[in-house]
């Protein structure tokens, strides 16, 4: 049985409870959805190289061939632009907002179905050029990053409202297709006759917020049904063999003229909190690289379609599985939010973990928060990375240990993990996640660790200051 994200909000109840009197309303769901158009056989080279051999084209010829169908795809654009009477406008500078543009000329011109604008913009690709091998002085197709014309076809909707297509002059001809969520909701709120006040991409005022998320829940709803027929601020995410990650992890602080935004990057994939208007406090998860996640689906070699841990997938097919993880990574953001308050002595917290105890006739020692390994060990379970998917032996014995390349060793250092891991779920700070290998942080843990690092780190001044 497939399974879809919760009807209600996915802010928990620990944030709630700290923070539930200065909330006025919650409103949960999709921003922007990208679906992206391939011909599968026209992202590999040999593929690509059968496909000219049916065309009758030698490949010191692909240039003269692309071209020529690259004019004939620009061409089709201009004409439909012509033909509805919009604007074709080239774009240089690439800073330029698309959609604010799209949306100031369909306000200046009063568009409210149709085509409003098509943009042209170079803009950087995956496609094919031309190389030669000098050892065996041929030359073949290589697909590779390069760069070329774009075409954006900006409309505004009857049901989605503001949506754009990207069309890609060059082959493969890749096409992407943006909705944006709010203004799809909107435009859902209008027909339910629900009043609303909308700033950008953000809604500062609803009039029935239960009936608005009824209404934003649909969305989900039907992409999941119509797919199978039958969830700036904690870095996170690693990949599926972190001792060979080789992705960009950032992380940034931003003052902006409407507030503070906190985003956080891993690989491609982020998420980030920010404010609006002073007004709303908004937790975004963006998966632009969905194969760092796993989805439970049918395996597609299996006769017998039975069902295992896959990678998440680009289509369609697996959108409640992006929509379920980006609720679990922004509730646990919002957990770990709520847990930096309280007013319990931070004694009382850490006295169960910094004595030893016994489960099942099993001995663990007391952690000490104060030492050097212990201290380490702490941070490193509660590093941004590991509050969506979680955190795993080798996670952690990279992170400890210096690379090894005998086996032995290996093996005493994945033993040593293990221990640690042991300590520290006898103490209840880890939990193990179902049937996997993957451990979480407990709300307990998530409140006690923060609770020891902010002691840890925090200077002597402050805290002589705090107990005068």
């Amino acid at each position: 049985m497939q399974s879809f994200p919760p009807t209600t909000h996915s802010v928990p109840e620990s944030f709630l409870s700290k923070f539930g009197n200065y909330i006025t309303a919650v409103l949960s769901g999709f921003d922007r959805i990208r679906f992206r158009g391939v011909l599968r056989m026209l992202f590999k080279p040999l593929e690509m190289d059968f496909y000219l051999s049916r065309c009758g084209v030698l490949i010191k010829d692909f240039k003269a061939f692309a071209e020529e169908l690259t004019g004939r795809v620009k061409a089709a654009a201009y004409q439909a632009a012509c033909a509805a009477g919009r604007p074709v406008q080239y774009l240089a500078d690439s800073q330029l907002s698309k959609e604010e543009l799209a949306r100031q000329i369909a306000q200046r011109d009063g568009i409210a179905e149709g085509l409003i604008v098509l943009f042209g913009a170079v803009e950087p690709c995956s496609s094919f050029s031309v190389r030669g091998d000098r050892a065996n002085r041929k030359i073949h197709l290589v697909l590779e990053q390069r760069k070329c014309t774009h075409l954006y076809h900006y409309y505004m909707h009857r049901e989605f409202g503001l949506m754009h297509v990207r069309v890609q002059s060059w082959f493969p001809f890749t096409v992407t297709i943006c909705l944006n969520g709010r203004n799809w909701l909107a435009r859902q709120m209008d027909q339910a006759g629900i009043d609303y006040r909308q700033c950008e991409n953000c809604f500062l005022k609803l009039s029935d917020p239960v009936a608005a998320q009824a209404l934003m829940n649909q969305q989900f709803l039907r992409h999941g049904l119509s797919s199978f027929q039958c969830s700036d601020v904690l870095r996170f995410l690693g990949k599926n063999r972190p001792e060979v990650f080789c992705g960009e992890l950032t992380g940034t602080l931003k003052h902006r003229p409407e507030g503070l935004r906190l985003k956080h990057t891993v690989n491609g994939n982020s998420l980030k909190i920010y404010d609006k208007e002073a007004q709303v406090l908004r937790v975004e998860t963006t998966i632009n690289r969905p194969r760092d996640f796993r989805v439970y689906r049918p395996t597609r070699d299996d006769p017998n379609q039975g069902m295992k841990w896959q990678e998440l997938r680009y289509g369609v097919a697996d959108l409640y599985r992006r929509a379920e993880v980006s609720h679990r990574a922004n509730a646990r953001y919002l957990e770990a939010l709520a847990s930096v308050t309280g007013r319990t002595p931070l004694h009382q917290e850490a006295l169960g973990v910094c004595q030893a105890l016994s489960v099942e006739h099993h001995r663990y020692r007391a952690l000490n928060p104060w030492s050097l390994a212990d201290g380490k060990l702490l941070e490193l379970i509660n590093r941004g990375e590991f509050k969506l998917r979680g955190l795993r032996n080798r996670d952690l014995r990279v992170l400890l240990f210096a690379s090894a390349k005998d086996k032995k060793l290996q093996r005493r250092q994945a033993a040593a993990i293990t221990r640690r891991i042991a300590l520290l779920r006898a103490h209840g700070l880890l939990r193990k996640a179902g049937a996997t290998h993957c451990y979480h942080l407990t709300k307990k843990g998530q409140r006690i660790v923060t609770a020891l690092l902010a002691a840890r780190n925090a200077d002597v001044d402050a805290l002589t200051k705090m107990a005068a």
